[in-house]
């Protein structure tokens, strides 16, 4: 079976040609009429009794409508629909067409009923031509609805040449909505500035499509920021109503500013609201690993990792410095960098210069020179820096400041946070570590925690795993070094070195020798010996509870 080709029957079609109206309360008046074209496309193409309908959505009745013009073809139709929602034009003898085309213009005005009216653009519905709805303008009242276009920005870097931040659109809703000699004033906010050292012009730009002509004025503080920009309305290009844009090519942001760039519009020209013209990214993520306590006044000490992570490949550029600076307090700075420590890459393939990072002779501020910019986005840890904190740090989160021209085009710093200040007595606590026999967990301050080995009694003693106790006491895992081949144990704990040997009687402490009644054993692949000589080797108090068969011990760590 063959299928034929579809054709769609010929339509007649309606059009405006008028322009768009825009109108208030007052409707459209029989002055200023809305027109429109009525087109058979070829001859013969309307029957007797065709009906083209305009209709009017609800709110809206159409007042004086009539016939305009004959421009083609016989008169035989008729025009009707005044003071109703529905123009009905019906063809009442189209044998005379089939010779010539009909082409005629029907006009007419709009009343509003303005308690059912919508505001907005103004659609009328066409049945028995085409197209099927048709804007014929826009109802409202004298208003400016304020919107942006928005593009995606780097926080604290300028927005490249050619490039936008994004878009400021004021939409009026009549004509002159917009009011000639005001002013419009456009607000960032905290955390943005307009640029006031580059010309405006290198900030702002207004297309010729503009159905207001703008002119910058100045720029306006708040406190120390310029976060308000001034425009003055000058005068209209056109009678009707439209657009008007405020493309904006450059802003400042802080290294910390991210997400939506939201605008205040106000002034005394008529547009009032608020936009989104941006969307602001962070071009590095920066985290902490390892956060450290520093103590007040003490020397080299090392602060918690930093790391930098580039959200786009080149994010770090080449040639240029990477920092780290201290808060300033009053004229003081916080701290001063006493080692540089070193830089590991992660991953991609950024490089920095040999011999970086490094710091500046009176240890103020940190720097590391990208010798090459990544090519794809790396990721880099900064270990081991060394601080000496001024007397007049105060205690909490200790503020180092990351920037440089590496990172950021303009001067601010991203605040992150490495370390806490304590005092000296802070570091001042009670550790309290209770051992069960036959028990594969202890508690220490409250918090129960596992091991892999438990006490146990042998020959009426209390044997407790040496590096279980001490880690609970406050040493490090990597303070307790088990030697396989002398089989001995090392611990240090603060200004104590103790050190115990597999089968042997021998304790020393700092090189001085106690002999015990008792040598160390190996059970379950961990080093045991007695409570008394754990408790007198790490140079804690104990409490043995029968009851509990437990065995608790008492540090005042500092």
């Amino acid at each position: 079976m063959v299928e034929l080709a579809k054709f769609e029957a010929a339509q007649a079609t309606v059009s405006v040609v008028s322009g768009s109206k825009s109108f208030g309360d007052n409707g459209v008046q029989l002055s200023d009429p809305v027109i429109f074209q009525i087109s058979e496309p070829v001859p013969g193409v309307f029957k007797a009794n065709d009906q083209i309908k305009i209709s009017l959505p609800d709110g809206f009745t159409w007042n004086g409508v009539s016939l305009e013009n004959v421009l083609l073809g016989p008169s035989t139709f008729s025009v009707s629909g005044d003071g109703s929602k529905d123009i009905t034009i019906k063809i009442t003898d189209p044998s005379t067409s089939s010779t010539g085309r009909y082409l005629f213009t029907v006009k007419a005005g709009i009343k509003v009923d303005s308690q059912v009216a919508r505001k907005g653009d103004v659609v009328v519905a066409i049945g028995g031509a085409k197209p099927a709805t048709l804007t014929i303008g826009r109802y409202g009242d004298y208003q400016v609805n304020v919107s942006g276009e928005p593009n995606d920005i780097w926080a604290a870097r300028k927005v490249e040449t050619g490039q936008l931040v994004g878009k400021l659109v004021l939409d009026e809703l009549l004509p002159k909505s917009l009011i000639d000699g005001r002013t419009i004033k456009v607000t960032l906010p905290d955390g943005a500035q307009w640029d006031d050292s580059i010309a405006w012009y290198e900030s702002f730009n207004f297309p010729a499509s503009n159905k207001a002509n703008l002119q910058f004025e100045r720029y306006e503080k708040i406190g120390d920021d310029v976060r308000v920009a001034v425009f003055t309305v000058t005068s209209h290009a056109s009678s009707d109503a439209g657009k008007t844009v405020i493309e904006i090519k450059q802003v400042k942001t802080k290294p910390s500013f991210n997400g939506p760039l939201t605008v205040e519009v106000s002034g005394t020209a008529g547009a009032s609201g608020t936009a989104t013209i941006a969307n602001v990214k962070p071009i590095i993520t920066v985290t902490v690993e390892n956060k450290r306590d520093v103590v007040i006044g003490a020397r080299n000490q090392v602060i918690g990792d930093i790391v930098v992570k580039e959200n786009v490949a080149g994010a770090l550029k080449g040639g240029k410095d990477l920092t780290l600076s201290s808060e300033i307090l009053g004229n003081i700075n916080s701290f001063v960098f006493d080692d540089a420590g070193k830089i590991e890459v992660r991953s991609g393939d950024i490089e920095f210069q040999p011999g970086h990072p490094d710091t500046t002779n009176d240890g103020t501020k940190w720097y590391a020179n990208v010798k090459h910019a990544s090519t794809t986005p790396s990721e880099f840890i900064i270990k081991n820096v060394a601080i000496t904190l001024s007397r007049v740090t105060p205690e909490g989160d200790l503020k180092v400041k990351l920037g440089g021209p590496a990172a950021y085009d303009y001067t601010d710093t991203l605040s992150i946070y490495p370390a806490r200040v304590i005092t000296p007595a802070d570091q001042t606590k009670t550790v309290s570590a209770k051992f069960t026999i036959d028990s594969m967990s202890y508690v220490v301050n409250g918090e129960t925690k596992a091991m892999d080995v438990a006490p146990f009694i042998k020959d009426n003693r209390t044997f407790v795993p040496v590096k279980y106790v001490a880690e609970a006491l406050g040493v490090k895992e990597s303070d307790i070094i088990w030697n396989p081949y002398a089989k001995s144990v090392t611990i240090f704990k603060g200004d104590r070195v103790i050190q115990m040997k597999i089968g042997s009687k021998t304790l020393l402490v700092n090189g001085a020798t106690i002999e015990m009644d008792t040598a160390p054993e190996i059970k379950d692949a961990r080093t045991v010996l007695p409570i008394a000589w754990v408790a007198k080797a790490l140079n804690v108090d104990y409490v043995w509870n029968d009851a509990e068969r437990s065995v608790e011990f008492n540090y005042v760590a500092r």
